[in-house]
């Protein structure tokens, strides 16, 4: 049988049996019961008395170096797949949300068509003949080819648009993000090769956005006569009966133009075409008297001086209307009280020129006067039987005044 302390030899070696401090003192005798409330400490089975800690003294323990980090915690199998599909799928949303952005901003910063397309598409509209959708830019405040179907008659379009060039310049405004464009074009009018230019302005709207727009399109300004005649007509448009001080220039595409006037009692139908390019151009249209005209207003006067010789009067007029108005060419002045009555007898009617003015009137001149007698009697006696003397005199003949349309009808006002 063993003694105890060969018990404690002879049992197998345990490092982590813990010794009970409070079974034993520092001696190996049996402690006060009271100090079996001293905690219990972990220490090596076997290890001398002098390693082993005492109640109430301080361990330092050794520190882990640096490079060493506590082992990661590795979640479960199940959750990883899960995590990584919710990743995935929130980078797809992230992803798909830039590309929106993208595209939102691309199509709001699209600059719309570029310079040369819309030089094409303005030639497009002048083939079409179509006024209504010229750019903004056109001069079309009180401009009469800027009406709905003003090009559909009296207008040749241009043909065989070419882009010649198109280079940057210096825009013309001072806004910042503007940017110009000068589009030189060739084309072909009525067999005539021509060349214009075009100018187009880009304008920045926002940060991302602009758009390109033409701010001087090609051809030129065209002035009309006043058409106090009768109203013009430029190729379709019905041009108003213009007053002195209104503006009769005004922008016009390019092409070729026809512009006709009717006629009416006093003028002849007139027609004038002119070609619109880069340059400004002005329309004559001819002002020519119907050839008649003369012999009616001849007729009249001829007709009204035969009417004042029939009157045997020293002062005839043929409308007492007006006292102060007299329309007979002749008159004589007599200084004596008995007279008998006057007979005027017609020796030459006058020769008369037309002349026309800018805003329609023709004025009526005598440029050779014609002749006319005064045939009466005088008598210096009271009483009958009377002594009577014989006074012949001639006077010219000159009449003046304007031709005039009235209701489609030549009348001559003397004056």
């Amino acid at each position: 049988m063993q003694t105890p302390d060969q018990q404690q030899h002879t049992a197998p070696h345990d490092p982590y049996k813990v010794a009970d401090a409070s079974a034993t003192s520092a001696h190996g005798a049996e402690t006060p019961a009271a100090a079996s409330t001293t905690p219990s400490v972990l220490v090596t089975f076997g290890a001398p008395r002098s390693a082993q800690i005492r109640p109430g003294q301080r361990v330092r323990l050794p520190r882990l170096p640096d490079t060493q980090h506590p082992p990661a915690v590795m979640p479960p199998r199940g959750h990883t797949a899960r995590t990584r599909r919710r990743v995935l799928q929130a980078g797809a949303l992230v992803a798909a949300v830039v590309i929106g952005l993208v595209a939102v901003i691309a199509i709001l910063s699209a600059p719309g068509p570029d310079p040369k397309d819309l030089v094409r598409a303005f030639f497009s509209q002048l083939t079409a003949r179509d006024t209504s959708r010229l750019p903004a830019a056109a001069p079309c405040s009180r401009n009469p080819l800027c009406q709905p179907g003003t090009l559909r008659s009296g207008y040749q379009p241009p043909e065989h648009l070419r882009i010649e060039s198109e280079r940057s310049q210096a825009p013309s405004s001072p806004r910042p993000g503007t940017k110009e464009r000068l589009v030189v074009v060739s084309y072909d009018v009525d067999g005539q090769h021509l060349t214009d230019a075009v100018t187009v302005l880009y304008q920045r709207t926002g940060i991302f956005s602009g758009f390109w727009s033409i701010s001087d399109p090609p051809g030129s300004t065209i002035t009309m006569p006043k058409p106090a005649i009768a109203p013009i007509t430029l190729a379709a448009a019905k041009l108003d009966m213009a007053k002195p001080e209104e503006q009769t220039t005004f922008w016009a595409p390019p092409g070729r133009y026809t512009a006709t006037r009717p006629g009416n009692a006093l003028y002849e139908p007139a027609e004038a075409t002119t070609i619109v390019a880069d340059t400004p151009v002005t329309i004559t249209l001819p002002a020519t008297l119907k050839p008649t005209l003369t012999t009616h207003v001849e007729q009249q006067i001829h007709d009204r001086i035969n009417a004042c010789a029939a009157q045997r009067e020293f002062k005839p007029d043929t409308d007492r209307s007006s006292p102060n108005l007299h329309n007979c060419p002749m008159v004589h002045l007599t200084p004596y009280a008995i007279t008998t009555e006057p007979l005027w007898t017609v020796q030459r009617y006058p020769t008369i020129r037309l002349d026309t003015h800018p805003d329609g009137t023709v004025t009526v001149t005598t440029i050779t006067p014609g002749k006319a007698t005064i045939h009466y009697q005088y008598s210096l006696s009271i009483l009958d039987p009377r002594e009577w003397h014989t006074i012949d005199a001639t006077y010219d003949l000159t009449v003046n005044g304007f031709a005039r349309d009235i209701d489609g009808t030549t009348e001559w006002i003397p004056s």
